[in-house]
């Protein structure tokens, strides 16, 4: 899957997250990377980011994302979007996240 661009990358998270591919996941991110969490909490490097991500590929789930916006200065890009998950929890039970 070609990531040139930030909407590409971001097809390649919903890809990788929704196969449960963590090669793919994983490729996209730099060695000092860190991955949002929750608002102001971060998971540094690639270990945090693999584990952040495994939460996600563990239920089972699928994930859907919608881009708004995007933003970009030199080769930096913030982009906007709603997504929203579903899937299942350790105890079997229905998880629903959506930002």
């Amino acid at each position: 899957m070609p990531t040139e661009t930030p909407e590409q990358v971001l097809e390649a998270v919903v890809e990788g997250i929704n196969t449960g591919n963590f090669e793919t996941l994983m490729a996209l991110y730099e060695p000092e990377a860190a991955f949002a969490t929750q608002p102001g909490r971060l998971a540094p490097g690639l270990g945090g980011i693999r584990d952040a991500l495994g939460g996600f590929v563990a239920m089972n789930g699928k994930l859907d994302l919608e881009v708004s916006r995007v933003l970009e200065v030199g080769d930096l890009a913030l982009v906007v979007g709603d997504w929203s998950f579903t899937g299942t929890g350790p105890r079997g039970e229905p998880v629903k996240l959506a930002a």
